[in-house]
């Protein structure tokens, strides 16, 4: 027996739209864009205009509050109900006429006598034509008869179909799941056996794009293992207790050989919440990093990367290498005082303690790779000075070397802050390769370099120099420092 929500609670529940219901629960959630418009603290990708929402960072939409909870928030209708009517709801009880138990049945879609509009479809995203063919090829994707959509096909251990998820060839862009399909064997493009990364996507032309980069820049990318979501992963409110997805668990399960896994998600919020719960999520496979390393100008990117480990550390659960990468031009760690100063070169803000050059200290005008603050967030550099992390710095020359390798290998222009992060990952890969250790390394990457052309530019050029401060420019600097004890 299960139970239901009787109709007209529904309906009742269902008038209620969410503006009129944040207003009356939680109205400090609500911020202001417009007259009519609205957005949320907890959820910046949802507009609310005109009694209606919209999530941009999941294509989701609806009208009423109880719409929102369950596609936004997960709740289960009665819990939407009653939380919008702020008031316990009556169930009934209905009968159970199917066991739960038994296999869902695919509903597959009916195949077309040709593929031909797939094909261009796909061509126009970008998607490499034999890479098409070879989906096609090996019947993991068709052409619908009925609607042309895209059919892309997921297959459980005996070959049998388990998933069927459909694309629309027109701008609709209309994508569901057939009926009776199951996440657990999500569309996917295998590499050999002995292949011990996992590349993970939340959709499936996200995973033939990259498919696409790698041929492109000369890599056979039927050795790797590619998997797809079936959508965006929509993580536990608790990030902490957020599960791996089942599409992952099964894939895992099956290949205990993986060591390495890469997120491939959206440089959004929807995409960051993600990877910060799969991190977390992943731990039970043993799929954690040996080292961390994040690119430091001021502490914020860095701090955000690392916390969650560095909580394990600090509780004695885990032990992780930290590294902090920052230029060579502006070496607020490696070579700052760690002392009281202003945050600002105004003198203006309050002070704090932390590893600083002094706030009249200005990086060269060369220095193109950001990071340019004087100093370093107090607790960054607290951490620092207690050992808990390294930190290096690193020549501009060499990280836009390395940004350049990056893109060339990954199809990812990167910012040349991150850059910083990439340059010393690279370098500790190399160290591995040397000594023949296996080590998981992840780096931080944000951002994208597309609005540094001109630092490129130069980089390829070969006009971009280095400029390391002397001894005497840092000094000017440090004698600048507040006196605290005056």
């Amino acid at each position: 027996m299960s139970k239901f929500v009787p109709k007209e609670v529904v309906k009742q529940a269902k008038e209620i739209d969410l503006l009129t219901y944040f207003m009356n629960n939680n109205p400090s959630e609500l911020v202001r864009k417009g007259t009519n418009t609205y957005s949320l603290k907890s959820h910046d990708s949802v507009i609310i205009s005109n009694g209606l929402w919209h999530r941009f960072s999941t294509h989701q939409a609806g009208k009423s509050a109880v719409d929102y909870l369950i596609k936004v928030e997960n709740m289960t209708l009665q819990e939407a109900v009653s939380s919008v009517l702020n008031r316990n709801i009556d169930t009934y009880i209905r009968p159970q006429y199917s066991n739960e138990n038994e296999p869902k049945t695919i509903v597959i879609p009916e195949k077309a006598s040709t593929n031909k509009q797939v094909i261009e479809y796909l061509k126009n995203r970008g998607i490499d034509e034999e890479i098409i063919n070879d989906c096609i090829n090996k019947k993991i994707i068709y052409q619908e008869n009925k609607t042309n959509n895209a059919v892309f096909l997921g297959y459980d251990n005996d070959n049998n179909i388990k998933y069927a998820g459909c694309r629309s060839t027109n701008e609709k862009r209309i994508m569901r799941d057939a009926k009776g399909s199951s996440k657990e064997y999500s569309f996917r493009m295998l590499g050999a056996e002995e292949c011990n990364s996992l590349h993970i996507f939340e959709s499936s032309i996200d995973l033939l794009s990259y498919a696409t980069l790698l041929k492109n820049k000369g890599y056979d990318y039927t050795n790797q293992n590619l998997l797809s979501l079936a959508g965006v992963y929509q993580p536990s409110s608790n990030i902490e207790q957020s599960k791996v997805p089942i599409a992952v668990q099964n894939f895992l399960n099956k290949n205990t050989n993986i060591k390495d896994i890469v997120l491939h998600f959206d440089n959004d919020i929807a995409g960051r919440n993600a990877t910060k719960a799969m991190i977390y999520a992943l731990d039970k496979y043993n799929v954690t990093p040996d080292i961390i390393i994040g690119c430091a100008g001021g502490g914020s990117n860095l701090g955000g990367l690392i916390s969650p480990f560095m909580g394990e550390k600090l509780r004695g659960e885990k032990d992780y290498r930290f590294i902090a990468v920052e230029p060579a031009s502006c070496p607020s760690l490696t070579r700052g005082k760690f002392a009281y100063d202003f945050c600002d070169t105004g003198m203006v803000c309050p002070l704090a303690k932390m590893y600083t050059l002094g706030s009249n200290f200005i990086p060269s005008a060369n220095h193109a790779g950001g990071l340019r603050y004087h100093g370093m967030s107090p607790v960054v550099s607290e951490m620092y000075h207690q050992g808990l992390m390294e930190a290096v710095a690193v020549e501009q020359t060499s990280v836009f070397e390395a940004a350049t390798q990056f893109a060339r290998t990954e199809g990812i222009l990167p910012a040349p802050e991150s850059s910083h992060a990439i340059k010393v990952a690279m370098d500790e890969a190399l160290k591995c390769k040397e000594t023949g250790e296996e080590k998981t390394i992840l780096f931080g990457l944000t951002g994208t370099g597309y609005f540094d052309m001109v630092a490129y530019q130069k980089f390829n050029d070969g006009v971009m120099t280095d400029y390391i401060p002397t001894e005497e420019e840092l000094q000017r600097g440090f004698d600048g420092l507040p006196d605290v004890d005056k």
